[in-house]
């Protein structure tokens, strides 16, 4: 059981916690094992995808999980690495990229491709695709750390699907 604390009166609920399957992409389940996460980073060609599913288009969590489902599926089926993930008010939005250590294919980008034209209809056009150079790598100190990209082109795409629009950028 866990303990929430809602609205402006404090009230404590004691709520179920059902125990989720860890998500953690295979490539930061190896870059952990390998020990010492501090220095663990790099510069390298890749292709993102970034996708969001808006809190007020959504409905109900029925249809997260669904599009959740939807775009692990799909990843796997292309060969991508889910590198960032997050639910909150403002919906489920995610990174997902081709390219990075240990997974790369000459075609990343048109991998990408095949995945925005395959999740598009799940995410409602809100998703796009770039490739530039990235940094990657854990971030962070101590005992908290998380793997993340970092590129214009990864800032590129969340713009692009801003919009509205399954967008691809000039460079992919």
């Amino acid at each position: 059981e866990g303990k929430i604390r809602q609205g402006s009166r404090n009230e404590v609920l004691n709520v179920k916690m059902s125990p989720a399957p860890p998500l953690v992409s295979p490539l930061v389940a190896h870059l952990s094992e390998l020990g010492n996460t501090k220095w663990l980073a790099e510069f390298r060609q890749a292709t993102t995808l970034f996708f969001k599913l808006p809190s007020a288009e959504q409905g109900t969590d029925a249809i997260s999980e669904d599009a959740m489902a939807r775009t692990l599926q799909v990843l796997k089926e292309t060969d991508g690495e889910l590198t960032h993930l997050q639910y909150d008010d403002k919906g489920l939005v995610g990174i997902a990229a081709w390219g990075l250590m240990r997974n790369t294919h000459e075609d990343d980008a048109d991998r990408a491709v095949a995945a925005l034209q395959s999740l598009a209809p799940t995410f409602d056009k809100h998703l796009a695709v770039s490739t530039s150079k990235v940094l990657s790598g854990f971030l962070g100190a101590g005992d908290y750390h998380q793997f993340a990209l970092i590129s214009e082109g990864v800032n590129r795409a969340a713009a692009l699907a801003m919009r509205g629009d399954a967008l691809i950028d000039a460079a992919t």
